[in-house]
C-alpha cells in the first residue's frame, strides 16, 4: 500500500475469489485506488461444460431459479441475457456465475423489468430510509435523488468501500 492505492496480484480459484478479494480491500480506510492484477487459475473445462455449471448453479439458487436466462460460454467469459425483476437478482446472477469453477470474466446482459412501477419520490424515501439504516454508511453526508427511476447519490465518503456498498 502506498498513498492510498494497493495493488493485488496473483492467482484465484475462482472469480469471485477475485472480486472478493478486492471488496474485502475496499473496506479499509484510506484506500483510494485498487489495481486488481489477481488472474482465475486456468481450467480445461469446455465451453459447453463451463454454461452447463452456470446454468445448473442458477436454477438451483432461490433468487435465480425463476429467472428466464440465457447463459453462454466463450474461452472462460460467460455472458448472461434475458430478464429479471430486480438489480438484485441480476447482481446475484453474475455473483452466482463468478463462483463457478473456471469461469474467468462474466458479461452481464441481464435486463431488469420491475414488476410495478414506483414513483420517484417514492424511491428517494424509501433509498433514505435504507442509506439512515445502514450502519456502513454516514447518511447525513449524502444526497439522494431521483429523475425518471434513476438515483443519483451525491455526498462524501470515508472509503472506496463506502462509495461502492451494494
Amino acid at each position: 500500500v502506498q498513498r492510498g492505492v494497493v495493488s493485488l496480484s496473483g492467482t484465484v480459484k475462482t472469480l469471485r475469489g477475485r472480486l472478493r478479494a478486492g471488496e474485502i480491500v475496499r473496506r479499509l480506510r484510506g484506500v483510494t485506488v485498487i489495481i486488481n492484477r489477481l488472474t482465475v487459475h486456468p481450467t480445461s473445462r469446455t465451453d459447453v461444460q463451463l454454461a452447463r455449471d452456470v446454468r445448473a448453479a442458477l436454477r438451483a439458487h432461490p433468487a435465480t431459479r425463476h429467472a428466464r436466462l440465457k447463459v453462454t460460454a466463450r474461452g472462460g467469459q460467460v455472458t448472461l441475457d434475458g430478464t429479471t425483476k430486480s438489480w438484485v437478482r441480476r447482481r446475484m446472477a453474475a455473483r452466482i456465475a463468478a463462483g463457478v469453477l473456471g469461469v474467468r470474466a462474466i458479461r452481464n446482459g441481464v435486463l431488469v423489468s420491475p414488476s410495478a412501477k414506483r414513483s420517484d419520490r417514492v424511491i428517494q424515501q424509501e433509498l433514505a430510509l435504507r442509506l439512515a439504516l445502514d450502519g456502513r454508511v454516514n447518511a447525513a453526508r449524502l444526497r439522494v435523488t431521483v429523475k425518471g427511476g434513476t438515483v443519483s447519490l451525491s455526498g462524501r465518503v470515508a472509503s472506496l468501500y463506502e462509495k461502492r456498498l451494494d
